[in-house]
């Protein structure tokens, strides 16, 4: 899709195929030649919702125990109950049509339960974008009519809470 659109990933770039349930990603990653000494973004988008609780576990403590400075990026989606009542329908028929397809979705967290389970597995929340914070960001100014809709999904950057505390110290002798 990066070829097709034009775009050369750097030479730095890695894509490792995983299946976060079964295959152990600390091997797949030392496979592809990953230094986890070097600080590093992790961009793991479109996959929270449909993990079990253990498969989203074991990957956050890995992601927690990378170099000091490192990120992950991902995107998760609030309960159902943490809906309006309108979108709690949206969320019921996308979820239909996603189990029929046979990757039904299995993860939601609100954001207050993300703050625990990340902090539970050793990370912090950096950010952690509603609709509207992304709308605002990302297409603010567009003239083509694309915006986003409802409460539902997130987007979250957290780092380890080691390189947070690196990154808090750091701060204050700079200031």
């Amino acid at each position: 899709m990066l070829a097709g659109a034009g775009i050369v990933p750097p030479e730095s770039a890695r894509f490792v195929a995983v299946d976060f349930e079964t295959d152990s990603l600390r091997a797949r990653l030392k496979a592809a030649g990953f230094d986890e000494h070097v600080p590093t973004v992790t961009a793991w988008l479109g996959v929270v919702p449909y993990l079990t609780t253990e498969g989203f576990r074991a990957t956050m403590r890995l992601l927690a125990r990378f170099s000091a400075g490192s990120e992950v990026v991902f995107d998760y989606s609030q309960p159902r109950e943490a809906l309006p009542p309108v979108e709690q329908l949206m969320l019921d028929s996308l979820s239909t049509r996603v189990a029929l397809a046979g990757e039904p979705f299995q993860l939601f967290f609100t954001p207050e339960q993300l703050v625990e389970e990340l902090e539970w597995l050793g990370l912090r929340v950096v950010e952690d974008l509603d609709t509207a914070a992304m709308a605002a960001r990302y297409l603010a100014g567009r003239k083509d009519g694309l915006m986003l809709r409802g409460k539902a999904g997130r987007i979250c950057v957290a780092a380890s809470l080691e390189a947070a505390s690196l990154e808090a110290a750091a701060q204050e002798v700079r200031d």
